[in-house]
C-alpha cells in the first residue's frame, strides 16, 4: 500500500507560503561578531585554536536568536528570515568583489539582497582589512630584501621608502625579485673577484 501524505496544516501552509514569498537576504550579524572579536587587540595575543574556540563562543553568546511564527524546531545562524549567513573566516575576497558591484543582489541564479547600511559596513571593513594586509605584505618584503648600495646613493630609511614604492605599483613581486636576482648576482661577482686576486 502507498503511503499517502496528509494534508497540509494552515501552520504549515503559512509557514510555506511566507517563505516562498520571501526574497533571500544577506545577513552580517555573524559576520560583526567575528570582525568585532578578530580586530580587538586583547584577543590577538591569543594562539589560533583557542582564538577560534573563544570566537565561536562569542558568536554563540550574542548572535540575535530569531524565533518565528508557527515554528517548532527553532535555530538559526542569521538574525533575519530566509537569509544567509556569512563567513568572513573561509573566504571573503570574493564576496566582497560581488557586494561592492552589486553583482550578488542583480545575478541572474540566486541573488542575495543586501541593505546598502550593511553594504557600507562590509565596504569599510574590507578596506580596513586591504590596509592591515598591505602593512603586513609591506614589513615581510622589507625582512626579506637586501639593497645593495654605497651609503651615500640609498640610505636605510630610504631602502625602506624604495619597498613601499615597488609594493604598490603594477608588478611589485616582479620588481622586487630582480632586485634580489641583481643583489645575488652583484654578490657572487664580487666574491669572484676578489678569489681570483687572492690566487694572482
Amino acid at each position: 500500500m502507498a503511503y499517502q501524505l496528509r494534508p497540509v496544516s494552515a501552520r504549515v501552509a503559512a509557514m510555506r507560503k511566507k517563505y516562498r514569498e520571501t526574497k533571500p537576504e544577506l545577513c552580517i550579524a555573524r559576520y560583526k561578531l567575528i570582525t568585532e572579536y578578530y580586530t580587538d587587540p586583547e584577543n590577538a595575543k591569543q594562539t589560533g585554536i583557542l582564538r577560534r574556540a573563544k570566537c565561536l563562543r562569542h558568536i554563540l553568546t550574542n548572535i540575535p536568536i530569531r524565533i518565528d511564527d508557527g515554528e517548532v524546531i527553532v535555530g538559526a545562524q542569521s538574525a533575519k528570515y530566509r537569509a544567509a549567513a556569512m563567513y568572513p573566516e573561509n573566504s571573503v575576497n570574493w564576496l566582497k568583489d560581488e557586494i561592492e558591484s552589486r553583482f550578488i543582489s542583480t545575478r541572474e541564479i540566486d541573488p542575495y539582497i543586501i541593505s546598502e547600511e550593511d553594504r557600507r559596513y562590509e565596504e569599510r571593513q574590507a578596506a580596513k582589512e586591504q590596509k592591515r594586509l598591505d602593512r603586513e605584505r609591506a614589513r615581510k618584503l622589507r625582512a626579506s630584501v637586501t639593497f645593495t648600495a654605497e651609503p651615500d646613493h640609498l640610505a636605510p630609511h630610504e631602502s625602506e621608502r624604495a619597498v613601499d614604492y615597488y609594493l604598490h605599483n603594477t608588478f611589485p613581486y616582479f620588481i622586487i625579485l630582480c632586485l634580489r636576482i641583481s643583489a645575488r648576482r652583484t654578490a657572487s661577482w664580487a666574491s669572484s673577484i676578489g678569489t681570483s686576486g687572492r690566487r694572482r
